[in-house]
């Protein structure tokens, strides 16, 4: 993907170059050169002379192009090509601040002038976080071939009632707003602690929460499920991330707590779409069974990780993977 300059990357060289106010090959990489060094399109005019193969060609201006901005939205192509080019050389993808579509900005554009209040009060915005909790269900029986028949392990029960019993520690001081479960056995079975501890919280199944194919992984699976899979599974697992993952609304006024127990692929699958990392990478993330994920949605649309696949609650002889 890098052309080569003996056994230096033309990338490598051409960095070495900029740092020391030197030139760049004027070679076919220059229009991949000048995508790479225009994140930002306050950077100068790059000058380039040839290096090949001793000639003496002068040097030549490479213009710096503007970024390209890619939206990120879910109908990004599917096919490995698009990841092949993207990342480095490729589009210079920037955050979308409106990835939730609940900017206040947007909705006030985006709502006909019929319906506006002309001397309405100033826009409001939100001022309230949402932390949304993911914690993976418990080992369960793989060998059963249905999902009633793969229900905890004894090891599962105990993974469940030791994450429950620390989320019940971490949250002493601020009560979940609300528990959420998938419906699949394995789920149920290991929310039931969770129930327990938090007695007094509203709590709910759904089903969009079941295990699922999200997306086509990069790099691809060869043990993976048939396309038709990632078709179906990946709408309802992306319908779940857009019911789930916003903004608070302007209504709510303090900061809130949601636990979701599910799946590792459905969690993989939110924690790239919430970062706006490319939903393809998924695969390359592992998560351990009843691990704490933790994501933290401010007012202002910015997603953070705090935690991601977290097992510190849990004995080593309690932590699997499978």
């Amino acid at each position: 993907m890098f052309g080569r300059l003996g056994h230096v990357t033309i990338a490598g060289a051409a960095m070495g170059a900029i740092a020391a106010g030197g030139y760049l090959s004027a070679s076919k990489e220059r229009s991949l050169l000048g995508t790479c060094f225009a994140e930002r399109s306050f950077l100068p005019t790059v000058h380039a002379a040839s290096v090949d193969q001793g000639s003496s060609t002068s040097a030549q201006p490479i213009p710096v192009p503007p970024p390209s901005f890619v939206p990120y939205t879910h109908d990004l192509p599917t096919d490995s090509a698009y990841m092949r080019d993207a990342p480095f050389l490729g589009e210079y993808v920037y955050w979308d601040e409106n990835w939730d579509k609940r900017d206040p900005e947007y909705i006030r554009a985006s709502t006909p002038p019929s319906k506006r209040e002309p001397d309405g009060p100033e826009l409001q915005r939100p001022t309230a976080s949402r932390r949304i909790i993911l914690i993976r269900h418990g080992q369960y029986n793989t060998s059963a071939r249905s999902d009633l028949e793969r229900t905890l392990t004894d090891l599962g029960h105990e993974q469940a009632s030791a994450t429950a019993a620390r989320l019940e520690y971490l949250l002493a001081d601020t009560q979940p707003s609300l528990l959420i479960h998938s419906t699949m056995t394995r789920a149920v079975q290991t929310f039931q602690p969770f129930i327990k501890a938090f007695a007094a919280v509203d709590s709910k199944s759904c089903d969009l929460l079941r295990e699922g194919a999200p997306y086509p992984p990069e790099p691809p699976s060869k043990n993976y499920k048939p396309a038709h899979y990632f078709h179906t599974d990946g709408a309802r697992i992306e319908a779940a991330y857009r019911q789930y993952f916003h903004r608070a609304d302007v209504d709510q006024k303090t900061d809130s707590v949601e636990v979701i127990v599910c799946h590792a692929n459905v969690i993989r699958y939110f924690v790239c779409r919430a970062l706006q990392i490319p939903p393809s990478a998924w695969l390359r993330i592992s998560l351990a069974h009843c691990s704490l994920t933790v994501l933290d949605i401010r007012p202002t649309g910015r997603v953070s990780l705090r935690a991601l696949g977290d097992t510190g609650h849990l004995p080593r002889k309690l932590i699997t993977f499978s």
